[in-house]
């Protein structure tokens, strides 16, 4: 499994505590290519072409804080985060409707 959840910055404001995150799901029907690399720049070869090969889906997010609240608070927060959308996603990526419309009747597969 690939990293999921990635802090790509942070800073402090108002008291606050404000994150940057990828997010990354992994796509197991309709995958979707890419010419994009990932907004963390740590991102190894192999990631960014996982994601350019569209079978990681990243998804970029920022959150923000209350200064004092705990790592682990805020570590549940972000996984249960994760996974609430990793179910709504299911492994269906950005192409699962690619060529699909509506031609005036019927909504249908496989236009061109």
């Amino acid at each position: 499994m690939p990293n999921q959840i990635i802090v790509v910055s942070s800073s402090i404001s108002n008291s606050m505590l404000n994150l940057n995150l990828v997010f990354w799901y992994v796509i197991t029907s309709g995958i979707k290519t890419t010419t994009g690399v990932s907004a963390w720049p740590n991102a190894s070869t192999a990631e960014n072409a996982a994601i350019q090969a569209g079978t990681i889906l990243e998804e970029q997010n920022a959150f923000s804080f209350p200064m004092g609240l705990s790592a682990a608070n805020i570590e549940a927060f972000l996984n249960q985060f994760w996974t609430n959308r990793n179910t709504a996603i299911g492994g269906v990526g950005p192409g699962n409707l690619a060529n699909f419309g509506f031609n005036g009747t019927a909504w249908v597969a496989n236009i061109t």
